[in-house]
Protein backbone atom coordinates (compact mmCIF):
# COMPACT_ATOMS: atom_id res chain seq x y z
CA UNK A 1 0.00 0.00 0.00
CA UNK A 2 1.66 3.67 -1.18
CA UNK A 3 1.24 6.66 1.06
CA UNK A 4 -0.09 9.79 0.19
CA UNK A 5 2.32 11.95 -1.90
CA UNK A 6 3.58 14.50 0.37
CA UNK A 7 1.40 18.25 -0.01
CA UNK A 8 4.98 19.42 -1.86
CA UNK A 9 4.41 17.39 -4.80
CA UNK A 10 0.33 17.82 -4.64
CA UNK A 11 0.86 21.86 -4.51
CA UNK A 12 -0.06 21.88 -1.04
CA UNK A 13 1.25 24.97 1.10
CA UNK A 14 3.37 23.68 3.93
CA UNK A 15 2.32 25.51 7.56
CA UNK A 16 4.98 27.85 8.80
CA UNK A 17 7.08 27.12 11.90
CA UNK A 18 5.13 29.03 13.98
CA UNK A 19 2.19 27.23 12.89
CA UNK A 20 4.02 23.93 13.61
CA UNK A 21 5.44 25.05 16.58
CA UNK A 22 1.60 26.10 17.91
CA UNK A 23 0.68 21.97 16.63
CA UNK A 24 3.34 20.88 19.31
CA UNK A 25 2.29 22.92 22.24
CA UNK A 26 -1.16 21.49 22.10
CA UNK A 27 -0.66 18.06 22.38
CA UNK A 28 -0.36 17.51 25.81
CA UNK A 29 -3.59 19.11 26.61
CA UNK A 30 -5.21 17.10 23.83
CA UNK A 31 -4.06 14.15 25.07
CA UNK A 32 -5.05 14.13 28.30
CA UNK A 33 -8.50 15.43 27.15
CA UNK A 34 -8.97 12.16 25.51
CA UNK A 35 -7.45 10.44 28.26
CA UNK A 36 -10.10 11.68 30.73
CA UNK A 37 -12.68 11.09 27.98
CA UNK A 38 -11.78 7.73 27.50
CA UNK A 39 -11.80 7.03 31.30
CA UNK A 40 -14.88 8.59 32.05
CA UNK A 41 -16.45 6.43 29.46
CA UNK A 42 -14.80 3.42 31.11
CA UNK A 43 -13.11 2.37 27.74
CA UNK A 44 -10.00 2.59 28.74
CA UNK A 45 -9.60 0.04 31.45
CA UNK A 46 -10.55 -2.54 28.63
CA UNK A 47 -8.83 -1.46 26.08
CA UNK A 48 -5.54 -1.44 28.04
CA UNK A 49 -6.85 -5.28 29.96
CA UNK A 50 -7.56 -6.11 26.53
CA UNK A 51 -3.90 -5.22 25.52
CA UNK A 52 -2.52 -6.81 28.12
CA UNK A 53 -4.09 -9.89 28.31
CA UNK A 54 -4.77 -11.07 24.34
CA UNK A 55 -1.87 -8.56 22.57
CA UNK A 56 0.73 -8.03 24.40
CA UNK A 57 1.57 -10.90 27.29
CA UNK A 58 -0.47 -14.49 27.01
CA UNK A 59 -1.22 -14.65 30.27
CA UNK A 60 -5.06 -15.31 32.10
CA UNK A 61 -5.50 -12.60 33.73
CA UNK A 62 -4.11 -9.45 34.33
CA UNK A 63 -2.62 -8.06 37.35
CA UNK A 64 -6.05 -5.49 37.24
CA UNK A 65 -8.07 -8.10 36.93
CA UNK A 66 -6.41 -10.30 39.94
CA UNK A 67 -6.35 -7.36 41.50
CA UNK A 68 -10.34 -6.59 41.76
CA UNK A 69 -11.10 -10.55 41.76
CA UNK A 70 -13.15 -10.20 38.41
CA UNK A 71 -12.45 -10.13 34.37
CA UNK A 72 -13.22 -6.82 32.64
CA UNK A 73 -15.54 -6.63 29.51
CA UNK A 74 -14.18 -6.92 26.13
CA UNK A 75 -14.22 -3.48 24.62
CA UNK A 76 -16.82 -3.02 21.68
CA UNK A 77 -16.09 -1.76 18.29
CA UNK A 78 -17.54 1.40 19.40
CA UNK A 79 -15.30 2.39 22.04
CA UNK A 80 -11.88 0.35 20.23
CA UNK A 81 -13.07 2.73 17.09
CA UNK A 82 -13.16 5.96 19.23
CA UNK A 83 -9.51 5.45 20.64
CA UNK A 84 -8.12 5.31 17.07
CA UNK A 85 -10.58 7.84 15.84
CA UNK A 86 -8.65 10.39 18.55
CA UNK A 87 -4.95 9.05 18.06
CA UNK A 88 -5.75 9.84 14.90
CA UNK A 89 -6.63 13.08 15.58
CA UNK A 90 -3.49 13.36 18.15
CA UNK A 91 -1.09 12.29 15.43
CA UNK A 92 -1.83 14.96 12.85
CA UNK A 93 -0.24 17.77 15.55
CA UNK A 94 3.43 16.02 15.76
CA UNK A 95 3.26 15.03 12.13
CA UNK A 96 2.54 18.99 10.64
CA UNK A 97 5.31 20.07 13.55
CA UNK A 98 7.99 17.46 12.53
CA UNK A 99 6.76 16.93 8.86
CA UNK A 100 4.85 20.57 7.60
CA UNK A 101 2.39 18.12 6.59
CA UNK A 102 0.20 15.38 7.92
CA UNK A 103 -2.02 12.22 5.88
CA UNK A 104 -5.27 12.00 6.00
CA UNK A 105 -5.89 8.89 7.69
CA UNK A 106 -9.41 7.98 6.86
CA UNK A 107 -7.53 7.54 3.19
CA UNK A 108 -5.05 5.13 4.99
CA UNK A 109 -8.11 3.60 6.68
CA UNK A 110 -9.81 3.34 3.93
CA UNK A 111 -7.06 1.47 1.62
CA UNK A 112 -6.20 -0.38 4.60
CA UNK A 113 -10.14 -2.38 5.16
CA UNK A 114 -10.18 -2.38 1.04
CA UNK A 115 -7.17 -4.75 1.50
CA UNK A 116 -8.47 -6.65 4.49
CA UNK A 117 -11.77 -7.45 2.39
CA UNK A 118 -9.48 -8.56 -0.26
CA UNK A 119 -7.11 -10.66 1.62
CA UNK A 120 -9.93 -12.75 3.86
CA UNK A 121 -12.30 -13.02 0.49
CA UNK A 122 -9.89 -15.34 -1.07
CA UNK A 123 -9.73 -17.68 1.90
CA UNK A 124 -11.73 -20.65 1.56
CA UNK A 125 -12.73 -23.34 4.46
CA UNK A 126 -13.17 -26.61 3.98
CA UNK A 127 -14.39 -28.70 6.93
CA UNK A 128 -14.26 -31.90 4.47
CA UNK A 129 -10.56 -31.15 3.68
CA UNK A 130 -9.50 -30.44 7.49
CA UNK A 131 -10.90 -33.97 8.31
CA UNK A 132 -9.23 -35.96 5.55
CA UNK A 133 -5.66 -33.74 6.26
CA UNK A 134 -6.72 -35.12 10.41
CA UNK A 135 -7.32 -38.38 9.34
CA UNK A 136 -4.26 -39.73 7.89
CA UNK A 137 -1.26 -41.19 9.50
CA UNK A 138 1.29 -38.30 11.13
CA UNK A 139 3.69 -37.40 8.49
CA UNK A 140 6.32 -36.67 11.88
CA UNK A 141 9.03 -39.36 12.38
CA UNK A 142 10.54 -39.91 15.90
CA UNK A 143 14.51 -39.53 15.84
CA UNK A 144 16.23 -42.30 18.06
CA UNK A 145 18.67 -41.18 20.19
CA UNK A 146 22.31 -40.92 19.49
CA UNK A 147 21.18 -40.20 15.47
CA UNK A 148 24.35 -38.04 14.21
CA UNK A 149 22.76 -35.11 11.89
CA UNK A 150 24.77 -36.97 9.23
CA UNK A 151 22.43 -39.77 9.18
CA UNK A 152 19.10 -37.77 8.35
Amino acid sequence: MDLPLPPDELGVSIPSLEERASAIDGLPSAFRDIEKKLEKDGALPKIRNYRNKYAAHPILATREERSKKTSLDHPTVGEVRELLSSAASIMRDPQTAALGYTYDYSILQERSMFALIRFYSGLRFSSALSDARLAEEPTERNIPTGTKLQDL
